[in-house]
């Protein structure tokens, strides 16, 4: 069991990390986007918005997208490869969250109000964008028709997160990346096996 002198120096690590150097930083310069969409939920009909793609973004948009996509198109093994590639980034996320400890835009300046309660502590990646990204690839993949409509769920989601006041851009675009590569192995096997 390490003791306080091996957390100390994990710390430490942690903070020479040129990675966590540059996410802080990028914090100041990223606070006036994230700020712009908070002020935005000002408006009644915005926030409600917001907040309903929060919540639906949680989980039960992704259980509501795979059984209308199931019922329309038949493709049962992209559903199942949504759900694969959502696990599997869900078990990397945490990881990586814990590595760069960044603190979510809320709690980096105090004038950005946060909409609700967030669901882990840190910010990068944005583990709602990741989730978006790794369930609707293996559909797109699997009926190209509906890419249009996959990329303004995500560009939903993403608004909704930076609206909360929970994620700065750069968290969204590592939560996509992060999605696109819990998705892309599940892709491959999903095509080797369609």
């Amino acid at each position: 069991m390490p003791d306080a002198t091996d957390r100390d120096r994990g710390r430490l690590e942690i903070m020479c990390d040129p990675i966590v150097e540059v996410l802080r930083g990028s914090n100041a310069r990223e606070i006036e986007t994230v700020r712009w969409f908070t002020q935005q939920t000002r408006f009644p009909l915005i926030k409600g918005l917001a907040l309903a793609a929060n919540y639906l973004s949680n989980g039960l948009l992704y259980v509501v997208i795979g059984v209308v996509f199931r019922m329309s198109y038949g493709a049962t093994g992209a559903v199942g490869a949504a759900a694969t590639a959502m696990v599997l980034g869900h078990m990397l996320y945490p990881v990586i969250k814990r590595r760069y400890c960044r603190r979510r835009p809320f709690e980096f300046d105090p004038s950005v109000p946060s909409l609700l309660r967030p669901l882990d502590d840190y910010s990068i990646p944005s583990g709602h964008v990741m989730s978006c990204v790794a369930a609707l690839t293996p559909l797109c993949i699997a009926v190209p028709a509906i890419l249009p409509w996959a990329i303004s769920t995500l560009l939903i989601v993403g608004w909704a997160r930076m609206g909360a006041g929970h994620h700065y851009p750069s968290d969204l675009i590592a939560g996509a990346i992060l999605g696109l590569l819990a998705a892309l192995p599940i892709v491959a096997v999903q095509i080797g096996f369609g």
